[in-house]
């Protein structure tokens, strides 16, 4: 990675949650490291606590990806340096899912704990440790109690009018998730980012 990063004049960026990695690749390397959505706890309540941790991390990472439900409230980004924090625009979940912090770990266990795990663990046991664990909802839908409760906070999925108003309180970082898409589904991720982005300063 290095070796790459030198040669193209590029900083690699790596993404984790694990404090012992990060103190080493601080200290033996010149990564950008970004603190993962995943490592977040479930609640997404504002208090001093809230606004405290993610201070910590700015002090220890380049750049934050926090929880969508945080992002566009004023307690939030005024308490923040936005500057330090990269944006998830296309991970589809449920408004304040109770969930969401045990569900990427129990995922990461399994990837870790596994060199194959869809092979070697089958595709059932892989499949129901992945997909959404709340009881009649789809992610690629969404809830429609949600959309009219929270209005542009449906889910994680980033419009043209979100993006707008993220660059006008600051936020200049987005990250697309490749996980579980295509190729093609990334690319048509991409080319949809591009396209409400035009015309955005």
């Amino acid at each position: 990675m290095k070796y790459y990063g030198d040669l193209y004049n590029i900083k690699n960026k790596i993404v984790l949650v694990n404090e012992d990695l990060r103190k080493h690749l601080r200290h033996n390397y010149n990564f950008e490291l970004i603190y993962s959505i995943t490592g977040h706890q479930s609640d997404v309540k504002i208090t001093d606590n809230l606004i405290n941790y993610y201070k910590e991390l700015e002090m220890k990472y380049d750049y934050i990806v926090p929880k969508f439900e945080l992002v566009f409230q004023e307690d939030f980004y005024n308490n923040i340096n936005v500057e330090k924090y990269e944006l998830l625009i296309n991970d589809t979940c449920k408004y304040a899912c109770p969930y969401y912090y045990e569900h990427f770990k129990a995922i990461a266990d399994q990837n870790t704990n596994s060199k194959d795990p869809w092979k070697e663990l089958g595709h059932h046991h892989c499949f129901k440790t992945e997909e959404c664990w709340l009881p009649n909802f789809n992610p690629n839908i969404g809830s429609d109690k949600d959309k009219e409760k929270h209005g542009e906070k449906l889910g994680m999925d980033y419009n043209k009018e979100m993006l707008v108003k993220a660059k006008e309180l600051g936020y200049n970082s987005f990250k697309i998730s490749g996980r579980e898409n295509t190729s093609e589904q990334i690319i048509n991720e991409v080319k949809k980012f591009l396209k409400d982005m035009k015309g955005i300063n």
